[in-house]
């Protein structure tokens, strides 16, 4: 048995903050008769997108190179691939290497009608200090930042299973060099979308990874940790990708409508 087994980060350009996801996985071989059976082990509580590219000597793989290969969520000796020698007698040998994320990075389709909760309490209000494709740390980027006060409760704006859960850190600045002291939560959805509540408090987290939440449930409380120039919440929903996430724009149910588009520049109040 070849076995491989990698611990490697991963970075995400979340906005104005990088985070960092630390993905366990566990990639090996196992010889079945005269065959080798290329096997994954993912513990994640999302499924995980894996992109193979195999060095084969007299050997054939029933995966060409650049596949995408979905494994699913908390799935143990999965097989992704298998591996034949063409000789019977001579050398034969074979190498690979791979690339993944969280989630299907082959979707399109996803409930983009869906309509998101205010990620506060119900009767407050907050001004959307940077929205979609903003004109400082936004640029390009379908994301939102909520100006809130330290401390504020955050309730999840969707539904879903909690990916990420980090909540040590307790610095800031607003300089790219602090990308590494961002607290955030990762939320995976039943469509196979993301959202991410980001600058979160140092132990700020209500819900721990696996948690199961429900749409309005509380999960964290705001803060001001990371590549962040003042307290407020960054949230933001997007496709997984293998590279770069593709963040999208979402539907809001405010106090005017259901289906809402927040603004740059307006304050909206939670009325469910």
């Amino acid at each position: 048995m070849k076995i491989l087994t990698l611990r490697i980060i991963l970075f995400f350009c979340f906005l104005s903050t990088t985070l960092k996801a630390e993905v366990d996985i566990r990639v090996y071989t196992e010889k079945i008769g005269d065959n080798y059976a290329v096997l994954v082990d993912n513990k994640e509580y999302c499924p995980i997108s894996i992109r193979l590219n195999f060095v084969l000597k007299n050997m054939t793989s029933n995966v060409k190179n650049d596949s995408i290969v979905l494994v699913p969520s908390r799935s143990f000796e999965h097989q992704v691939a298998e591996l034949k020698p063409t000789v019977k007698v001579g050398e034969f040998s074979y190498n690979f290497n791979f690339s993944y994320n969280y989630g299907d990075v082959t979707l399109t389709y996803f409930d983009s009608d869906f309509i998101y909760n205010l990620p506060f309490e119900k009767g407050k209000k907050f001004k959307i200090s940077q929205g979609y494709y903003g004109k400082k740390t936004h640029k390009g980027i379908n994301a939102l930042d909520f100006n809130m006060p330290l401390k504020t409760l955050i309730y999840a704006a969707r539904g879903g299973t909690v990916i990420e859960v980090v909540t040590h850190n307790d610095k800031n600045c607003f300089n790219a060099s602090c990308d590494k002291f961002n607290n955030y939560l990762l939320v995976y959805h039943t469509d196979g979308t993301f959202s991410q509540y980001a600058h979160i408090s140092k132990n700020g987290s209500k819900v721990k990874v696996g948690d199961v939440i429900k749409t309005g449930q509380l999960i964290c409380v705001s803060g001001n940790t990371g590549y962040s120039s003042g307290p407020h919440l960054h949230f933001s929903v997007y496709l997984p990708r293998i590279n770069d996430p593709e963040y999208i724009q979402t539907y809001f149910n405010t106090k005017k409508q259901a289906y809402t588009l927040l603004e740059e520049g307006k304050t909206y109040k939670r009325i469910n």
